[in-house]
């Protein structure tokens, strides 16, 4: 889920000072004494507050309750699209691109959208995006990061380099900024600097967990570093986060495994599966083995052994990003007539 919304919008969404309900339900004027643009406005404002607590269905209903009343209204396709990022990836890419659609010229539209291409492994068009919102706002450094990880991810750190550097005058102390820097000089070899800015996050209590688990991957440690200590220590912080403890619990494992103690690596490793709340389930996945085996028997397959097209004409399978095609080539080097 994506909590970001435009700066035009925050001035509406200011932090109370008093303490918060558990469940924040601000007390709405009725519809008929509001304009229906502030009516939406105000609905909007509630279904902002309940995505913070994590209400999706409730924030995702007033959203919907607006789009029956204003039809492609940019601000509620845009809140549905973080409240479904992370969860329905091709509905929260439906709802980013309506926004987009009605109101272009909105940098955090698009970086919405882009960041919904990422989580879909369409690399390509989110990148497109991220440019798009600098272009429209060249000092925008939520832009400047994402198009920086996207890089990263699309295994060419040596253009996330210079986005993270620009990102860094602009505001060194941002949460993204030196983690993303990081792991940009991390991908390129450059361990020794990656350490060095991942030291100074830490120092300066910035994404801490992240930082840790950033910061050991850079060397292999054949002693007990004074990191283990420290990273022991931030988990025995109360009010850790679940993904906090998550990369603490990595960032100890893989000490204790470079310092060969397997068992206690293993134990921080499985520790760190539970904190991430994600689950895997050995049944299920061994009925889903035994129902392709049962499916795809000799029998099946020799009855298809004509499919096929006989044109000579050559098939070419050319190469691209996390896109399978790997895959399809061992697939295809297979068969006695496939040459490459």
């Amino acid at each position: 889920m994506n909590n970001r919304l435009p700066p035009a919008w925050s001035k509406h969404l200011k932090v109370q000072t008093g303490p918060k309900p558990k469940f924040p339900q601000p007390n709405l004027p009725k519809a008929n004494s509001l304009s229906r643009a502030q009516a939406d406005e105000a609905l909007l404002q509630q279904a902002y507050q309940f995505q913070q607590v994590k209400r999706l269905g409730e924030a995702q209903d007033l959203c919907l309750q607006v789009l029956a009343r204003t039809p492609n209204h940019p601000l509620a396709l845009y809140i549905l699209g973080t409240v479904c990022l992370g969860y329905d990836d091709e509905a929260a890419l439906r709802y980013f691109a309506r926004a987009v659609g009605e109101e272009p010229k909105n940098p955090y539209y698009h970086l919405g959208l882009a960041s919904a291409y990422v989580k879909v492994s369409e690399y390509s068009p989110a990148i497109r995006h991220m440019q798009y919102a600098l272009e429209l706002q060249p000092d925008l450094i939520e832009a400047l990061c994402a198009l920086g990880d996207a890089y990263i991810d699309f295994d060419k750190p040596e253009m996330a380099l210079p986005l993270y550097e620009k990102a860094l005058k602009i505001n060194r102390d941002h949460p993204k900024v030196r983690i993303g820097l990081a792991r940009a000089l991390t991908s390129v070899g450059r361990m020794v600097e990656a350490a060095a800015y991942l030291q100074e996050a830490i120092e300066r209590r910035i994404k801490v967990p992240a930082a840790y688990n950033d910061l050991v991957q850079t060397q292999k440690f054949t002693e007990e570093p004074k990191e283990l200590k420290a990273i022991l220590g931030e988990l025995g912080n109360p009010k850790l986060e679940p993904d906090g403890a998550e990369n603490l619990h990595l960032a100890a494992g893989k000490v204790l495994n470079d310092l060969k103690r397997y068992k206690d690596a293993f134990d921080h490793f499985n520790k760190s599966k539970q904190a991430s709340g994600r689950n895997f389930d050995i049944d299920q996945y061994r009925r889903w083995i035994d129902s392709l085996i049962a499916t795809f028997t000799p029998e099946m397959l020799a009855a298809k052994a004509d499919y096929g097209n006989p044109s000579e004409i050559p098939v070419f399978v050319v190469g691209m990003p996390r896109s399978g095609t790997t895959l399809t080539e061992q697939i295809c080097a297979s068969h006695p007539d496939e040459h490459g």
